[in-house]
């Protein structure tokens, strides 16, 4: 399925392929739930750009990258928040 026929069936307004015009659109904050891997680069695009940020647990795969991911938020004067969803968990 194309990006343009996935909006229209979800009534998606805004779709990026494409980091620039993504932080570009006008963002407050964003939600980071990608693979964990990519959360470092992740959080630094969002601190170039001082955009607050919701990151999906773990937040860094080593200590190094997640000071250097605090480093970048606090320079930036922006919000850098952990969450842990259970979306996916049974009930308990």
């Amino acid at each position: 399925m194309t990006l343009q026929k996935t909006q229209e069936r979800y009534q998606i307004p805004n779709a990026y392929t494409e980091t620039a015009p993504f932080f570009a659109s006008g963002l407050d904050a964003i939600t980071i739930t990608s693979p964990a891997p990519v959360h470092h680069q992740n959080v630094l695009d969002a601190a170039r750009h001082q955009l607050h940020v919701l990151c999906e647990k773990p937040l860094a795969t080593n200590r190094a990258e997640a000071e250097e991911m605090l480093a970048a938020m606090q320079k930036a004067q922006a919000s850098l928040y952990t969450a842990f969803c259970y979306r996916f968990s049974a009930r308990l």
